[in-house]
């Protein structure tokens, strides 16, 4: 069977097996369509807690939510690694990083592509311990210089922390290559894969941490996120990052949606995510007024793109109105990118197929000749 063949085959047996929406879905990039059976268990799970009391029906999931930890840890192929589960992403990386030890006056690597609420979170900690933020070089395309790296790195640095993928452009971080600088000079890193987990391979990249969200390129329900900390770090113990308070159903139905992810192979769905995205690219890119902003074969989900003369917003709504769900993404995203200009945003996931790029590409060839 040849790459093409294996690519549609998978794309269908997500289909059949999803909550069909009643829209064309390309908006992964902030939440997925889950499958029917992430959907069952999530009811089933209430129903149980309706029936039995929250804490017994806790306890009868308590295996499934075991193996929903074995399951992150396995996206990285780490088994040592401790994963604490949390309400998202931000709030993981946020208590991640409140509870990290650093010195007063230490210095703390970021990039200007960091996602807003991580910043805020960063400017926290900053104005709290007096810690400097120190914007790591990057190149011409937003990636970062490894050479400039390892001189602010050796210059004194006490954690780097960056998002493999960020929310508002598909540019992918030299992930593997960054961290392994870090690590061999003695630097710990923390790793934002939100927007990667799923999409992109991420086995043994030498990462102290990672944090991420159930509901995006992994399908599973809104409600969990998850940090993921090597064992030989200094906050190993999962309950100093989690409350005791959470969404057992969210959890079982995230369980759920990795087993699926396991049973079609990590490899095989980004294969499928980071081949639509290049379709995508090289087939906006031949509607006159559109601009697509990273490179063709960039190995990422996302794809941001401007149209000439109309604004992101008015672009979605656009879109919308045709019944094709995309994300207009506002300056605010990104507050620390140079000239950052609002982008609108197309992410389709592994269960798309060419019928949702033709809809997508007649619309935005409607609106450019509107």
């Amino acid at each position: 069977m040849d790459g093409a063949q294996l690519n549609a085959d998978l794309a269908e047996r997500l289909r059949k097996h999803r909550v069909m929406p009643d829209i064309v879905h390309l908006d992964a990039a902030s939440c997925a369509c889950t499958s029917q059976a992430v959907l069952d268990v999530q009811v089933s799970y209430l129903r149980m807690e309706a029936a039995k009391g929250g804490q017994v029906a806790k306890e009868m999931v308590q295996p499934s939510i075991d193996s929903l930890r074995r399951s992150l840890a396995a996206l990285f192929n780490q088994e040592s690694y401790k994963v604490a589960l949390t309400p998202n992403g931000t709030i993981g990386f946020a208590t991640l990083l409140q509870q990290w030890p650093l010195g007063r006056a230490a210095r703390i690597g970021i990039v200007s592509s960091e996602f807003w609420g991580n910043l805020f979170a960063l400017k926290d900690r900053a104005q709290r311990d007096g810690v400097e933020l120190v914007e790591l070089s990057l190149d011409a395309e937003g990636r970062i210089d490894l050479d400039r790296l390892e001189r602010t790195v050796r210059g004194g640095l006490g954690l780097v922390t960056f998002p493999h993928v960020s929310s508002h452009r598909g540019i992918v971080q030299p992930v593997r290559q960054v961290t392994s600088i870090c690590r061999r000079m003695g630097v710990p890193s923390i790793v934002d894969v939100t927007q990667s987990a799923g999409s992109i391979d991420l086995s043994d990249v030498p990462a102290t941490a990672f944090v991420g969200t159930s509901r995006k390129w992994l399908r599973g329900p809104r409600g969990v996120g998850f940090v993921a900390i090597a064992g030989d770090s200094p906050l190993t113990e999962s309950g100093r990052l989690e409350t005791h308070e959470s969404s057992d159903a969210a959890r079982v139905g995230f369980a759920r949606a990795l087993v699926e992810l396991e049973e079609e192979g990590v490899h095989n769905v980004s294969a499928r995510i980071t081949w639509m995205a290049a379709r995508v690219r090289r087939t906006l890119q031949t509607i006159p007024g559109c601009t697509v902003l990273e490179p063709l074969d960039e190995p990422s989900g996302i794809v941001t793109f401007r149209c000439e003369g109309m604004g992101a917003d008015e672009v979605r709504a656009n879109l919308l109105v045709q019944g094709i769900l995309v994300s207009a993404i506002p300056v605010e995203r990104a507050p620390l990118e140079p000239g950052f200009r609002p982008v609108v945003r197309v992410a389709a996931h592994a269960y798309s197929n060419d019928s949702d790029l033709e809809r997508l590409v007649g619309a935005l060839r409607s609106i450019a000749n509107a």
